[in-house]
């Protein structure tokens, strides 16, 4: 059932689609009410399922991570982790969380190590898959949601084998916004007021 603002958010949101007064409060008392709100209203990202297997999270989003002593993303002008890292072993398959493109694909020695990026121009999302042993895609490959990317492993600056997995939001052509909020424009995907995750199975743990 919809609170009141929320009522009143899905009739004005209604109206500005085409509907009138009476339709929209109609709609918005109705059966459908929670169904209509998520159409109009509810804007958040679906994301689902990451990888193989059932692995949890070694970092989260926001983590400060010291090696001897030295805070190892003030090199990126960085507030923490940029991402959420999941204890995947080597060679876990990594299959795409949305419906996309991909954008980049290489092998960044000193960073991300072997990686990708997805855009998903239709949620206005870019996600990115890094330190893997091996890609699957290359750029400008079209994948959908459980498609294989390619496997995990432990390149670039990386500690351990694992998944390092981030989300940014971009603009109708694909650029990241939000550059400037302390992740550089990456933001944190298990935020549930703007990601909501179906899993079909316990592959990726959701809090």
């Amino acid at each position: 059932m919809l609170t009141t603002s929320q009522k009143i958010e899905l009739i004005l949101a209604m109206m500005k689609g085409g509907h009138s007064l009476i339709s929209a409060t109609n709609e918005a008392n109705g059966v459908n009410q929670d169904k209509y709100y998520k159409e109009y209203c509810d804007k958040r990202i679906v994301l689902q399922d990451l990888f193989i297997g059932n692995y949890g999270i070694s970092q989260k989003f926001g983590n400060v991570l010291y090696i001897n002593k030295v805070n190892v993303y003030k090199q990126y002008g960085w507030k923490g982790h940029n991402g959420v890292d999941f204890s995947c072993p080597t060679g876990t398959k990594l299959i795409s969380c949305v419906n996309g493109v991909v954008t980049t694909a290489y092998n960044n020695v000193g960073g991300w190590g072997y990686h990708c990026y997805v855009w998903d121009k239709d949620q206005k999302i870019m996600v990115i898959y890094a330190h893997m042993k091996s890609l699957n895609v290359k750029v400008s490959d079209k994948v959908k949601v459980g498609n294989l990317l390619g496997l995990s492993d432990n390149t670039g600056n990386s500690t351990g084998a694992h998944l390092h997995f981030g989300a940014y939001k971009v603009d109708d052509n694909g650029n990241k916004i939000n550059l400037g909020n302390g992740y550089g424009g990456s933001i944190n995907p298990f935020d549930s007021n703007v990601f909501e995750w179906i899993v079909t199975n316990p592959k990726t743990p959701t809090n």
